[in-house]
């Protein structure tokens, strides 16, 4: 099974709080489970911890753990491009 974050990935992750003071920012990866999705804009290797949008039951940004979306048989959307936003709702820009 492959991992949620590869090297790959992990090289490319700003860690927490490093997309904070940008006016542009950026969403790296995609994780899904059904209509769940999970986007990821900073990550700390050592707590596996991601800060991002999850959009379930509502949209809101906040922060999720590798072992949370492994536990719930979320994966890794692999065909993903990173995504920038932009404005104070980091509202999506294609």
């Amino acid at each position: 099974m492959l991992p949620l974050i590869d090297k790959d990935l992990e090289e490319i992750l700003p860690k927490l709080y490093e997309q904070e003071n940008l006016q542009r920012k950026t969403f790296y990866a995609r994780f899904y489970l059904n209509d769940w999705e999970w986007l990821v804009m900073e990550y700390s290797p050592l707590q596996k911890l991601c800060f991002g949008l999850v959009d379930g039951y509502e949209e809101e940004y906040g922060y999720f753990t590798l072992d949370e979306l492994d536990s719930l048989g979320a994966k890794r959307d692999y065909l993903f491009k990173p995504i920038n936003i932009k404005d104070e709702n980091y509202g999506r820009v294609a």
